[in-house]
């Protein structure tokens, strides 16, 4: 498990989601985050599926991860303090 982990921090690593060389070396890593998150949702459908569109959100910098400010800061700073600044719909599906 924690390989899937790994592989998933990895993807969801703003220094490394964009950088497209390095992604499309490491391909599998979508896959091992969705393993991941299937895990830890316990079958909650609705959960999973805000999740993945929050993902798919994410790698097409849509929304609030589009934000010039957003674009600028994810070479440098990490996900979950981009996630913190810059997605209150990302954290009310986390806390909810």
């Amino acid at each position: 498990m924690y390989r899937k982990l790994y592989a998933g921090g990895f993807w969801l690593n703003s220094q490394f989601q964009y950088d497209v060389n390095l992604m499309d070396r490491y391909t599998n890593t979508i896959f091992r985050l969705l393993d991941v998150v299937e895990k830890y949702v316990n079958g909650n459908a609705t959960l999973l599926s805000k999740l993945t569109s929050e993902m798919k959100l994410l790698r097409n910098t849509e929304h609030d991860f589009g934000r010039v400010s957003v674009r600028n800061d994810r070479t440098f700073l990490p996900l979950g303090i981009l996630l913190y600044l810059y997605s209150k719909k990302f954290k009310n599906i986390i806390l909810t």
